[in-house]
């Protein structure tokens, strides 16, 4: 392994670990303030179906990253992946520390079609189109779905006079919530490590092992290290979120992603979850939703694609100059 290759497998890794941080204490947050599902439990449950869902439902959305939005030159796709991966870190990290938590998958979307169009590669327009479409759909469909079911979940009595009804919802929904994610979202990890890794994504079969345990691995650390900021921040910051509220913005945000996995379009769980999490809470009265902090984390997804594209342009004409 060349030194030039071992610090692409890094990049690599750091994104992994990076995106656990990021989106892993997203999908986590609904539960925090609830008693149902203990943390550490809830945490191993989404790692292990980030782990096994690819391999027993296929790998699709990841196909969509490393083909279908830019035709990588497969000599250098890794190097290309890489500038990507970066120019969307170096956004969500800078988003995060202004307390902006935003959308790590649109972030690499940006950086990809960023470094496409600097290298001269061929970018599918339409496939870029359709993407940015379903992302936009998506927090809405969440919202106005969470509004739904949270006016149904009130015909229900309390559950007080159903002892443990909401409690099972609620796990039941979290897993779902959990495959959702791990169909779609999640993929953009097995995109960037199998070019690192030089691992083809032609069917579940192909996933190696060790592509598998490096991605579970740094997946569990990221979330460590990012659920006492990013998972209180949507747990807490829009409004105190109670169980109805939970089981209808887990609902809302799993069909919306499960959706869009099902014509391989990536979508951003934390986009469609803080969706779910709004809609639910204007269905419980608007005065208890914290605006400020939607309008703050709305204006972040604004900006995270044309700066994570721009970054991934001006890395890959960097590194067009280099190379002559």
């Amino acid at each position: 392994m060349t030194v030039e290759h071992m610090i692409l497998v890094a990049v690599a890794i750091c994104f992994v670990v990076v995106t656990g941080a990021n989106d892993g204490s997203a999908v986590l947050s609904t539960g925090i303030s609830l008693s149902t599902l203990r943390t550490t439990t809830s945490a191993v449950i989404l790692v292990g179906l980030v782990v096994i869902v690819p391999v027993v439902l296929g790998t699709k959305v990841a196909v969509t990253f490393t083909e279908r939005l830019v035709n990588f030159e497969r000599e250098n796709a890794a190097l290309l992946m890489s500038i990507a991966v970066i120019s969307a870190v170096m956004v969500v990290g800078l988003l995060t520390l202004l307390g902006l938590p935003t959308s790590l998958t649109l972030a690499v979307i940006g950086g990809i079609v960023g470094v496409g169009l600097g290298a001269g590669l061929a970018v599918s327009w339409s496939m870029v189109v359709l993407v940015l479409a379903v992302g936009l759909a998506a927090p809405i469909l969440g919202a106005a779905l969470a509004y739904l079911v949270l006016g149904v979940l009130r015909l229900v009595p309390p559950a007080r006079q159903l002892p443990g009804v909401m409690q099972m919802a609620h796990r039941i929904m979290f897993t779902v919530q959990c495959i959702a994610y791990s169909l779609n979202d999640a993929q953009k990890m097995l995109a960037v490590l199998a070019i690192a890794f030089g691992i083809g994504l032609g069917g579940p079969f192909d996933l190696d092992p060790l592509l598998l345990a490096v991605m579970g691995g740094g997946f569990a650390l990221g979330m460590v290290v990012g659920l006492p900021s990013v998972g209180m921040k949507l747990s807490r910051g829009l409004y105190t979120v109670r169980m109805t509220q939970t089981v209808a913005a887990e609902f809302a945000a799993a069909t919306a992603v499960l959706a869009s996995a099902f014509v391989g379009v990536p979508v951003s769980m934390t986009q469609s979850l803080s969706g779910g999490l709004v809609g639910a809470g204007v269905g419980s009265g608007s005065a208890r939703v914290r605006w400020k902090v939607a309008m703050g984390l709305s204006a972040a997804w604004i900006v995270t694609l044309p700066a994570s594209l721009t970054l991934g342009l001006v890395g890959a004409l960097l590194l067009n100059v280099v190379r002559t």
